[in-house]
């Protein structure tokens, strides 16, 4: 278990807004997340991770989430159990966690959505001296601010494969 019940009260429009204290109007919602990673690909490859709650704030919740294959966590207070998943406390205000990560230097780097309390979003962030193929999932934009920076949104059990080579120097 690592669902948490969090819950919200339906407003009465006939008290001004306000809750009506009526419990049959009440919803339990269990913990649900968005995770957003950055790869970035440079002289350093590094993950940029920001798991924000998407359900309501007032109780605290808990989510075990898989790191990369690879995946290194440098920043930020983190617990991993054995199977390389990071366990996220939010406190009952909490709304975000952020880490930073090293990445191991490999030709393919391979993403899957897992089945959880989540949606994930997979952004690339690669220097010029990598050149990247991607299989498996469209991305939703290729461009961000004039840039080749690819996102991907992926279903749970997707999967995206990446390629990376670096190009030989003109002689």
């Amino acid at each position: 278990g690592l669902y948490v019940s969090a819950t919200a009260q339906a407003a009465s429009p006939q008290a001004g807004g306000e809750p009506d204290g009526d419990d049959s109007t009440a919803v339990n919602l269990e913990p649900f997340f968005m995770v957003n990673r950055t790869i970035s690909l440079g002289l350093e490859w590094e993950v940029n991770t920001i798991v924000r709650r998407v359900t309501p704030a007032g109780a605290p919740v808990s989510l075990l989430l898989p790191l990369l294959s690879g995946e290194i966590p440098v920043s930020g207070y983190l617990r991993l159990d054995d199977d390389k998943r990071v366990l996220l406390n939010f406190g009952p205000q909490e709304q975000e966690v952020r880490w930073s990560s090293r990445l191991a230097t490999a030709a393919k780097i391979k993403l899957a959505a897992a089945e959880g309390p989540y949606t994930e979003s997979w952004s690339l962030d690669v220097s010029p001296i990598w050149r990247v193929a991607h299989t498996g999932l469209t991305p939703i934009h290729t461009i961000n601010n004039g840039f080749w920076q690819p996102a991907w949104r992926p279903w749970p059990g997707e999967e995206l494969t990446l390629a990376i080579d670096r190009p030989q120097p003109i002689p």
